[in-house]
This record gives structure tokens, C-alpha cells and sequence, in this order.
């Protein structure tokens, strides 16, 4: 399985365990100029769960993405999106 796509498929196990409405659950893959960007978006009442207590929980997730993507040669980053939209606040 390419790299890329092993990690964007890590990104969805995790977060969907984490959450409370997995059906809103994305994570979205872009590849530029060779660096991978992954974004995730999920419900708003979801944001606290994934950020956790003092960003540890997004730090983790960070954490272990970074060093798949050293392990792979590949340079990747990740960004928690809040989704404008029906049940935004």
C-alpha cells in the first residue's frame, strides 16, 4: 500500500474511535510540490475530543503521522478543520 494513502486510512481508524458522530468524520489527502497535507473535519460537538486536553490527543496523532511519514521519506502535516455548515454554532 503506497505510504500516503496508509496514512490518510490511520487517520480515519483514529478519529472515528475518538468521536461521537462518525459519520461526519473526513479526513481529506492533498499532495503539493511533494509535501502531503492531510485535513480532518468532524462534527463541532467532536473538536474538544480530537483536540483533547491541552492539544495532546491532536499532538499524538501528529506525533505518530510524522513518524510514519519520516519512516516512508515522505514530509506530511495535519490540520484539524472546523466545517462551516448546519451544526455549526
Amino acid at each position: 500500500m503506497e505510504p500516503a494513502i496508509a496514512i490518510q486510512d490511520f487517520l480515519e481508524y483514529v478519529v472515528v474511535r475518538l468521536i461521537s458522530h462518525p459519520e461526519e468524520a473526513e479526513v481529506f489527502h492533498r499532495e503539493e510540490e511533494g509535501k502531503h497535507s492531510y485535513c480532518i473535519t468532524v462534527h463541532p460537538e467532536d473538536v474538544g475530543r480530537v483536540v483533547g486536553r491541552n492539544g495532546n490527543t491532536i499532538a499524538a496523532i501528529r506525533s505518530l503521522m510524522e513518524a510514519s511519514a519520516q519512516k516512508h521519506g515522505i514530509r506530511a502535516e495535519l490540520a484539524l478543520v472546523q466545517p462551516f455548515g448546519p451544526h455549526s454554532p
